[in-house]
């Protein structure tokens, strides 16, 4: 269990900080979020959790990780994956806004996973707010140098989607379990400042997300000009094995250094 003096309710409410204003985070046409006004103490964008690992002190400034859940989770279940993330780290894990199951969800989606326009809208304004939570975070919580995006299922698509949209707030994305339709890649690309590192981790007997969508998205962000890559687990289904879970905390130990 995580212990609770590591473990804080991320929603903060307004009657605690009377005389504030709520971050304002305009939209623009293109989907993507800029700060417009952000004052310090006011309720972020989305509820989260936060676990700090490895012993880290929470008023120290510390890397960053927002670790996004998937369909029917709950950000407390997901964010026990990291009490063994051997690294000082704050993991943040945000709730999404739908209630699904016994947990909640990001966007709507027929299972197994099949490719729509629908679908790509979906995991875009899931990935646009959580370009506002970041926005939120970069002045609200002592952070050392930007956040590492990763998450599983829903979270995987959401991981990627943040890369194409939102990859200046983000130093790496590790998807895992995900793929986003082609729509969310056409008529994008990189630029020569822009392109973060993509690291995707996918079991190659995924029956909820198949690895074929998988591949299909690193090769497609690959030939726009993203720094992706993909990584597969012989015989593993829609889970995160301890193979898995492994190498997520090496690319995060890895990606932090740099």
């Amino acid at each position: 269990m995580i212990g609770i003096r590591n473990l804080f309710l991320g929603l903060v409410l307004l009657a605690a900080v009377a005389g504030c204003t709520r971050s304002e985070v305009a939209q623009t046409s293109s989907g993507t979020s800029t700060q417009k006004a952000v004052a310090e103490k006011t309720a972020p964008p989305l509820e989260y959790l936060e676990y700090l690992s490895a012993g880290a002190d929470t008023k120290e400034k510390l890397p960053v990780v927002l670790a996004i859940h998937g369909l029917g989770d709950t950000p407390r279940n997901f964010i026990s994956l990291y009490e063994t993330l051997p690294i000082e780290a704050r993991v943040i894990a945000p709730r999404a806004p739908a209630a699904h199951g016994p947990g909640f969800s990001w966007f709507f989606v027929r299972l197994p996973y099949r490719a729509s326009k629908s679908l790509g809208e979906g995991i875009g304004a899931a990935a646009d707010l959580i370009g506002n939570l970041l926005d939120w975070l970069s002045v609200n919580v002592p952070m050392k140098g930007k956040p590492v995006v990763t998450g599983f299922s829903q979270g995987g698509a959401i991981s990627f989607a943040v890369a194409v949209r939102h990859p200046e707030k983000i130093r790496a994305t590790i998807p895992v379990s995900g793929a986003i339709p082609q729509t969310l890649i056409d008529g994008k690309s990189p630029g020569p400042t822009k392109s973060v590192p993509i690291r995707a981790l996918h079991g190659d007997m995924d029956e909820i997300i198949p690895i074929e969508p998988a591949r299909k998205t690193v090769k497609l962000l690959s030939e726009k000009g993203w720094d992706a890559e993909l990584k597969e687990y012989s015989r593993r289904g829609h889970t995160i094995s301890d193979s898995m879970q492994s190498d997520l905390f090496d690319l995060i130990k890895t990606t932090i250094a740099r």
